[in-house]
């Protein structure tokens, strides 16, 4: 999950009337806790990861995610130099996360891109961040499905039903 990204509180016992709240990710420890903001009063909570959901944010509201394209193939560690360097220059804070994104080769930047597929790559970049089929990814609502007879998969929204294509495929969709 990333710092920044906006979540509902659910599925509260002892602390109910939090429940239906709406927060932003801090940080996520490494037993799978959310260190979360209210968006209400600004106080923090740390939570379980069943407690928590993704929301989905409306067009005015957005995550703060700055991303980094590279080409596919580009190494590991030049990536993490490049985000290193990037956040000094620009001081980045901890309430931004730096997304490194891989284009595949014969694919054109998506720089060239309509709002729309910059946002579906973004989610998809986002969850394949996550990992596709990580326990946090699915404590989220998101599953993977596929692949198809094409060979093709996506990441569908439980509860929303809301579907992205993988990065890949949103680069070859943009590039064909």
């Amino acid at each position: 999950m990333l710092r920044g990204m906006s979540v509902v509180l659910h599925g509260l016992c002892a602390m109910k009337r939090y429940n239906g709240e709406h927060a932003h990710v801090v940080s996520v420890q490494a037993d799978g806790h959310f260190s979360l903001r209210l968006d209400s009063d600004g106080s923090l909570l740390l939570l379980p990861a069943q407690n928590v959901r993704q929301r989905r944010t409306s067009g005015s509201e957005s995550v703060d995610v700055q991303v980094l394209e590279f080409d596919e193939g580009t190494a590991d560690a030049f990536v993490q130099e490049c985000i290193t360097a990037y956040c000094r220059a620009y001081q980045i804070g901890p309430e931004t996360e730096v997304l490194p994104v891989i284009r595949p080769k014969n694919t054109r930047s998506s720089a060239s891109m309509s709002a729309l597929n910059k946002k579906i790559l973004i989610q998809a970049a986002i969850l394949e961040h996550m990992g596709k089929l990580s326990t946090t990814a699915k404590l989220l609502g998101w599953e993977m499905i596929g692949p198809d007879k094409h060979g093709l998969f996506a990441y569908i929204h439980t509860v929303d039903r809301h579907a992205y294509p993988p990065s890949w495929q949103v680069f070859a969709a943009h590039s064909a």
